[in-house]
């Protein structure tokens, strides 16, 4: 005969409990019963489709039927069930609650974090990125004195931001952060923020419109440019639109126009 793994004490083949000690001598399964993926033994919940895996242990089996226990091994079953109940719930709980703040947590705006949103203007967060966190200083006060460029700059801009629409609709970072120029401020915490944003949004349409361009000197110039972004949160399917515009500082680097700075036209 068999003997018990806890109490060394021989059981009849079969039994799926030790009349002893109440110890299981049954395996659960090694598959999950409801989408058939591998479970490790000491598994409670299916990780692919988080089905209760005591559901497919033989001992919960309603077609099973055991032998009555003695007194000490049923408290032993109840102490376990109840160890098993009380993690079901807090694990139900947990869910519940990251659930109801994920549904509470506003939309961030282009570019920026989750605390700079604005309930008025809910927008997908990574649209086109363009505006820089709170602690990034702003781009240069406008001199004085500053003349309007011709179609050729104007051309070359748009470029620059063609291509950045592209990079953010394919959600392509190499090409995104390369039209960045070196000295944009926290550049590292950008390129952090933006992998953060195309988890939880994706583009459905990503437009711009050179409103207003200045030149600073040969290699800078200022552009008041607006953006109309119309994206979809993954999680809820929710769509948004909205358009904002920005201040915008480029650079000449490598005989291309990139981003140097960014803030929220007021």
């Amino acid at each position: 005969m068999p003997e018990c793994p806890v109490c060394h004490q021989p059981y009849q083949e079969g039994l799926p409990i030790c009349e002893m000690c109440g110890a299981i001598t049954v395996s659960p399964p090694d598959v999950c019963p409801r989408c058939g993926v591998r479970v490790a033994p000491a598994q409670m919940f299916c990780a692919n489709c988080h089905a209760p895996l005591e559901t497919a242990n033989p001992l919960a089996s309603s077609t099973l039927r055991l032998p009555e226990p003695p007194g000490r091994s049923r408290a032993i079953m109840a102490h376990h069930l109840w160890i098993h109940g009380f993690l079901v719930a807090l694990v139900l709980v947990t869910l519940i609650s990251v659930g109801v703040s994920l549904l509470r947590r506003p939309s961030p705006p282009p570019g920026g974090s989750p605390e700079e949103t604005k309930p008025a203007l809910a927008v997908s967060p990574s649209a086109p990125s363009l505006s820089p966190s709170a602690t990034e200083k702003p781009s240069a006060t406008i001199p004085s004195g500053t003349r309007e460029t011709g179609p050729n700059l104007k051309a070359q801009l748009e470029e620059t931001l063609t291509e950045l629409r592209e990079a953010s609709l394919h959600q392509d970072l190499n090409r995104f952060m390369g039209l960045y120029a070196p000295t944009f401020p926290r550049r590292e915490h950008k390129r952090q923020e933006t992998l953060k944003i195309w988890e939880a949004y994706q583009h459905i349409g990503l437009d711009y419109q050179i409103n207003q361009i200045k030149v600073l000197d040969p290699s800078r110039a200022w552009a008041r440019i607006t953006w109309t972004v119309i994206s979809r949160e993954k999680n809820t399917g929710t769509i948004q639109n909205v358009a904002r515009a920005y201040e915008v500082v480029f650079v000449r680097d490598l005989g291309k126009w990139r981003i140097q700075s960014s803030e929220r036209a007021g």
